[in-house]
């Protein structure tokens, strides 16, 4: 696959760009060499493009939820306000180099901030390996940050910005139409079944059950993306979202499947995915508006039992991670999770469930 890929990038044309303007409407051009676009080196240099893109999209998650100036000041630390020095700025490494916590306050730096990065790298580099360097690739990129954007803000304060959702829209439109060669009837399509499908049910479960079933922003960020993805994109990314069922992974399943729409290339396997995407949709709305409410309740409950265990022990390692002083230790007897003081040498642990007692280093 990478040589037939090889092969395509040779067979393009050498790009130029224009480095300055001479007299009149002449235009000097500087000619891009083709080994520079070899695929060996754009995929890892866009890779290496999103992990830097991943850090500026920490600063916009954090400054939107903290109300601060994305410009202004510069990074710093959100404790204790002290400004990052240039090594302390490094996508995911920085992170490990200071082992998850402030150099100078020693707080403990949210886990979201690599996996951000690694996010925006991974899915930079997987668009470079599809797209090249055609007019494509950046335009994917710029909507790839804003699901990602707002994602972070979404899961944060469970609001999804105006100027993301709005102002994607507005961008989306042209990029639709000129840079990825979509009709225009297909983009206006896509984004009223998208915005459209949505307002239908935000509103018909109001007038039903009298509270909201979904948030506004929900329904324009549908219409933004029924703008980029058309008609028939639009219904792979239901499905998935909907097989997920957990609403704060609805944006990264839209993007898995906005990238899976560009990577199947045989008409009949998109057909039946967009089928099964409006045979599900209709489905939701079904069980939306079911008045067996006992029996909503009990399969529920069945979910509940089996989510609920995952995300305690989620929960469980998240504060083991930001406790930094102590460790934590399994009683060989009995399995009894029990927290100790680091710092103290090897002491003897006296389990208080089995009373069993053993011997570890802090």
């Amino acid at each position: 696959m990478l040589d037939s890929i090889t092969e395509g990038f040779r067979r393009q044309p050498a790009h130029r760009c224009p480095i300055g303007r001479a007299k009149g409407r002449l235009r000097v051009y500087q000619t891009i060499p083709p080994e520079l676009l070899h695929p060996e080196m754009f995929i890892p240099a866009a890779t290496l493009l999103g992990l830097l893109l991943g850090s500026f999209y920490n600063v916009c998650i954090h400054r939107y939820v903290s109300g601060e100036s994305i410009l202004f000041p510069p990074s710093h630390c959100p404790h204790c306000n002290q400004r990052l020095r240039f090594w302390e700025l490094i996508p995911v490494l920085s992170y490990l180099l200071l082992r998850g916590q402030c150099a100078r306050c020693h707080k403990p730096i949210h886990i979201r901030y690599p996996l951000v990065e690694l996010l925006s790298g991974l899915t930079s580099g997987l668009l470079a390996w599809r797209f090249g360097p055609t007019l494509a690739f950046p335009v994917y990129l710029v909507f790839t940050g804003m699901l990602i954007v707002a994602s972070g803000i979404d899961l944060e304060c469970f609001i999804l910005p105006d100027g993301i959702t709005l102002g994607g829209t507005v961008l989306a439109v042209p990029a639709a139409i000129f840079a990825l060669g979509m009709d225009w009837t297909d983009a206006l399509l896509g984004g009223l079944v998208g915005g459209g499908t949505f307002l239908a049910v935000l509103l018909v479960f109001k007038r039903l059950r009298g509270v909201d079933g979904m948030g506004f922003g929900d329904v324009k960020l549908m219409l933004m993306l029924g703008v980029l993805c058309g008609p028939l994109g639009l219904p792979l990314i239901t499905l998935v979202a909907g097989v997920s069922a957990l609403a704060a992974f609805l944006l990264i399943a839209c993007l898995i499947c906005w990238l899976l729409c560009r990577f199947i290339k045989a008409p009949i396997v998109v057909q039946i995915l967009s089928v099964a995407g409006y045979v599900l949709i209709f489905y939701s709305l079904y069980r939306t508006f079911s008045r067996h409410y006992d029996r909503r309740r009990a399969e529920n409950n069945r979910f509940l039992s089996i989510t609920d265990p995952i995300t305690r022990n989620f929960r469980r390692m998240n504060a083991q991670a930001r406790d930094r002083d102590h460790k934590y230790f399994r009683c060989p007897t009995c399995g009894q999770l029990l927290r100790v003081p680091k710092g103290k040498g090897r002491i003897h642990i006296s389990c208080r469930n089995c009373g069993a007692s053993f011997e570890k280093k802090t």
